[in-house]
């Protein structure tokens, strides 16, 4: 998207909008924002490209994704979290488990559930850990975590 100030003959930004190529165009140039306007939704940026709605546009999209899309957002939020507390794991795990409620092939339920058990193992949670790993294993067998979810079960019966 290029802007022009077609009285002075002069390129005044120039981007591309994070939120895609939109229906209809609304300029103020009192405020210097552009509304991108995509059925019905709209989002303000700034003439250099700053997108000032960037996290409502963030939620709405999130609505539209399929169950895969869920899933992979969420992958990508865990390949920066770490430590043991539950509570920075709580995006991810609500994307994964809204995932499931979209509709996943079993493979890929298999892979969520063997997530939500790795974040809950990680956080200490080993009774919601095991009962994961246990629903990924019913749906894949060699999904990878038999073995560490027996050891999970003997360690709590040795409690």
């Amino acid at each position: 998207m290029s802007i022009f100030d077609l009285r002075r003959k002069s390129l005044i930004g120039q981007f591309k909008p994070v939120t895609g190529r939109p229906h209809d165009i609304l300029f103020d140039s009192a405020s210097k924002t552009i509304n991108l306007v995509y059925q019905g939704k709209e989002y303000r940026y700034l003439f250099d490209g700053t997108c000032l709605d960037q996290e409502k546009w963030e939620r709405e999209r999130v609505s539209t994704y399929s169950g895969y899309d869920l899933i992979a957002l969420a992958e990508n939020r865990l390949n920066v979290l770490q430590g043991p507390d539950l509570a920075v794991y709580n995006e991810p795990i609500d994307l994964l488990k809204e995932g499931l409620q979209r509709g996943v092939s079993e493979y890929t339920q298999a892979r969520v559930h063997r997530l939500l058990g790795e974040i809950y193992h990680r956080c200490g949670d080993n009774n919601l850990a095991i009962s994961h790993f246990e629903s990924a294993l019913q749906l894949n067998p060699k999904i990878g975590v038999k073995k560490l979810c027996e050891s999970l079960k003997k360690a709590q019966q040795a409690d």
